[in-house]
Formats: structure tokens, sequence, C-alpha cells
């Protein structure tokens, strides 16, 4: 990414970090994070990619990026954004509950009432900050803040295709989330039951109950539609993409794919037109 930082700030308190920063740029290749990201454009024009859909970018946009959603952005001129990197311990529950399990992407052009909401929001931070030294209630303010901007980010947003309407026991909640944020890593389902105090096989049983999938299946699903944007977008190893997509086994994650794609992962690239280096 090409910028011209003009303030960053990082709070944090045990394993809760939240990252301000504002600035211009003129474009930012294909990437994904392992926390979440906030932007608001302030100038600028251009368009922004998230998982295979564009987005036509203008002052008043804003994007909200999960662990599992891939962007680039490609500017006609210079952009001035203001943006947050949020850690998945810093959000709430039922804010992360929401975000991850809506069934799109968070973009879109926001009206005159939510973006003057939004940016006195920002400004708040921003004053907040300045108070010195920053303390415990420099950081409870700010987070206050940043709960109260997303709430009126998500409210903005029509969750009709959230799963939040399907799924009637809510434990299954925050396992989701904390699945959504960690399939890149080694976890399995023993780990998660245990993780959430639950018996290994009553977790199966509700997991199943509630999402129509068994827990493995679910995680396989993240980890194989993260492997192919990989393979198809990026020119890492086929070796980096397994154990990016969360696989310490390379036979595993081959067969794992061509199981669920019907094709190797190198045919498939083979079969792609060539893409832009990371």
């Amino acid at each position: 990414m090409s910028e011209n930082k003009s303030q960053a700030v990082l709070l944090s308190i045990n394993e809760k970090q939240i990252q301000y920063r504002s600035y211009t740029f003129s474009e930012a290749v294909l990437h994904w994070h392992t926390f979440y990201e906030f932007e608001i454009y302030l100038e600028g024009e251009g368009e922004l990619t998230v998982n295979g859909q564009r987005y036509q970018i203008k002052p008043g946009t804003v994007s909200f990026m999960r662990t599992t959603d891939f962007q680039e952005i490609k500017l006609t001129k210079y952009a001035k954004i203001r943006l947050l990197q949020i850690s998945p311990e810093f959000m709430p529950e039922d804010l992360r509950v929401s975000f991850n399990n809506y069934g799109g992407e968070f973009v879109k052009n926001l009206d005159d009432e939510n973006f003057s909401k939004i940016m006195r929001i920002l400004d708040l931070i921003e004053e907040e900050n300045s108070i010195s030294p920053r303390d415990n209630l420099t950081f409870n303010s700010i987070e206050n803040l940043t709960y109260s901007m997303l709430s009126i980010l998500l409210r903005s947003f029509d969750l009709k295709n959230s799963i939040d309407k399907l799924i009637s026991n809510k434990t299954i909640y925050p396992i989701l989330s904390y699945i959504n944020e960690h399939f890149r890593e080694n976890i399995t389902v023993e780990d998660i039951a245990n993780k959430f105090f639950l018996n290994s096989n009553y977790f199966c049983s509700l997991f199943r109950k509630e999402t129509g999938l068994r827990c493995g299946e679910y995680i396989r699903n993240l980890r194989m539609n993260h492997a192919v944007r990989l393979v198809t977008l990026t020119k890492l190893s086929i070796t980096d993409i397994a154990s990016e997509s969360g696989y310490n086994s390379i036979s595993s994650f081959l067969r794992d794919f061509k199981s669920y794609f019907g094709i190797s992962p190198t045919k498939m690239r083979k079969d792609k037109p060539e893409q832009k280096d990371m």
C-alpha cells in the first residue's frame, strides 16, 4: 500500500487492542487480516473489491473487513481515509456475531446523517487520545465510542441474510465467532468444545442441530473458501497456502481441496489467468 500516514494511535490492554489511523494512499494490493478493520473514505475515487465483489469508492464510502474477507483497492487518485484496526478480543460478543454471520460484504455509501454521526465519533476518539497521560479511562472511553460507531454501521445494513435469524440457541454464537476468527489455526473440534466447557458429544450435536453442518465440515468450508482465493488470486506456494488455511499436513490439504472442488489446487491455478503477485 502506498501511503502517507498522518496519525497512528495504538491502545492495548491485555489482549484487547485497537489502532486508529488517518492517512492518504494510492492503492492496496489483495490482502487479508487476522483482525477487524473499519475504513471510511473522506476523499478519493476508485474501486474496492471484497471477496470478488466490486464496489465504487467515493467520499462517504465505508467498509468493514472481517477476518474471512479479502480486499483489494484501486484508485484513480489518492484517497484520504480514517481507519480502525480492532483485535477480536476487543469486539463485544454481540457485534462479533452480527458481523461474522452476515451473508454479504460490509461496504456501502453512507447517507449524510450516518456519515456525520460516525465522523463525530471519530473526532471524539481523537480528542480522547489527546488527553495525557492515557490510562484505563481513556481506553474505556475509546472502547465505548468504537462500539457506538460499529452499532451505527451495523444498523445501516439489512441483516435479513444473517444466520442470526436461523439459530435458536445462542450458545452457538460465540462458538461461530471463535471459529471464524481462528479457522486458519490448527484447531480441532475437541479444542473448541473444551474452550467453551462443553462435552464433546453435546457440542457436536448442538452444532449440527443449529447450523445443519458438522463442526468439522464448517471449519473445512471456511478453510476451503480461504484457500481457493489464495490459489486463484495470489502466487503463494501450495505449501504456504495449506499452512495459511489451517493445515499442518500438505497431504490432508490436497485431499480436502480435491474433494471439495473436484480439482487439485495446482490444476485450478494453471487453468486460471495469471494473477498479480502479492
